[in-house]
């Protein structure tokens, strides 16, 4: 889902030897790089610019598909602001009529109902703010929600081994975008009641509409403020970049992890487990510590009972762990075998 422009652009592959048709996309290109400059911290002296505007590219480019809603939404309301009429107020208090009172207010001027067009440059100096703030502002910040901090930063460098936060992942980040919607509310109801009251100036305010829209968004949208009081306590997990071999190699080297590899040409992530053969070992030896005391019970029973008791019994676990060396040699070589054949697929997979 998302628009043709995005779905030209974006999801387009191209026919190289080296990448399968997911990682050869537009995105997982810009995601290698920005991996690419995390591996070489020198890697020259705009390194912070470069990489910045490879993070944001890749952040307006994932949002019409990440966040579709946001993006149809933003793009109507700007063909309104453009063309439509935003509010009708009472711009005139001192005429004698309604008519002459109240007027449409338009980016390009004032329209009264005698078909009076009067061009104002006030219009476009409030036009210039609430398109910069009320819309631009806003846009950018449910793009910043498009991207995690665990895959922009490799696995195999510092800050992926540390797993930082995007500073708009903090809940005190959170707070801050609210408290912004809530001053760019505040105007648009300073504006109406100076220019009309709540009828019609406030109601049938287009502006109105579109920041109410955008305040239930920032609640429930996109790791929105209700997601972040509802998932602080969960435990971050990696994700490693599709064709990236630094992030391979380092999760490869921690199996005790879950690890995500990205798939960018639907954005879902592939569950790695890693740590299944680790956890399998871990049941085995369990299961071996409780043979072992079950076989010194045993040999402690046929203390008491006498020798002869006690040599048969003897030749019993003996035999007992005789076979039980046997399986567990044998299980170890299968799991060894399905690990074995468990990383050559991914392997295969990411190359």
């Amino acid at each position: 889902m998302g628009p043709k422009i995005y779905n030209d652009i974006s999801l387009k592959s191209v026919d190289q030897p080296s990448f399968t048709a997911s990682s050869a996309s537009l995105q997982n290109r810009i995601l290698l790089k920005i991996h690419r400059i995390d591996q070489y911290p020198t890697y020259g002296p705009f390194q912070f610019i470069q990489r910045q505007f490879l993070i944001w590219t890749l952040r307006f480019l994932r949002l019409p598909h990440d966040q579709p809603l946001i993006w149809y939404a933003t793009f109507i309301i700007q063909l309104w602001l453009i063309s439509l009429p935003w509010f009708k107020a009472e711009f005139i208090p001192s005429a004698s009529t309604d008519a002459n009172r109240y007027g449409t207010f338009y980016l390009w001027g004032l329209v009264f109902p005698n078909k009076e067009w009067i061009p104002l440059a006030d219009t476009w100096k409030l036009a210039v703010l609430v398109i910069n703030l009320d819309v631009g502002f806003l846009y950018r910040f449910f793009a910043w929600r498009c991207t995690n901090s665990t895959e922009l930063h490799c696995l195999g460098s510092t800050k992926g081994q540390r797993q930082v936060r995007q500073i708009n992942e903090h809940l005190w980040f959170k707070g801050l975008e609210v408290i912004f919607w809530m001053w760019r509310t505040s105007v648009v109801i300073q504006l109406a009641f100076y220019y009309g009251g709540v009828w019609p100036t406030l109601i049938l305010n287009v502006l109105m509409i579109w920041l109410a829209f955008i305040g239930v968004m920032l609640v429930i949208g996109k790791n929105g403020l209700l997601l972040t009081f509802r998932d602080r306590q969960r435990q971050r997990v990696a994700i490693i970049a599709n064709g990236c071999r630094a992030c391979r190699n380092a999760a490869q080297s921690q199996p005790s992890q879950n690890v995500y590899t990205t798939n960018n040409n639907n954005n879902l992530e592939e569950l790695v487990e890693y740590h299944a053969l680790e956890e399998q070992n871990r049941s085995n030896r369990e299961r071996e510590e409780q043979v072992s005391q079950n076989i010194l019970i045993e040999d402690a029973d046929i203390e008491e009972n006498g020798s002869t008791s006690s040599h048969s019994s003897g030749v019993s676990s003996s035999t007992t762990e005789a076979l039980m060396v046997h399986s567990r040699s044998t299980g170890n070589r299968q799991q060894q075998h399905s690990s074995y054949c468990s990383n050559d697929k991914y392997d295969n997979k990411l190359d």
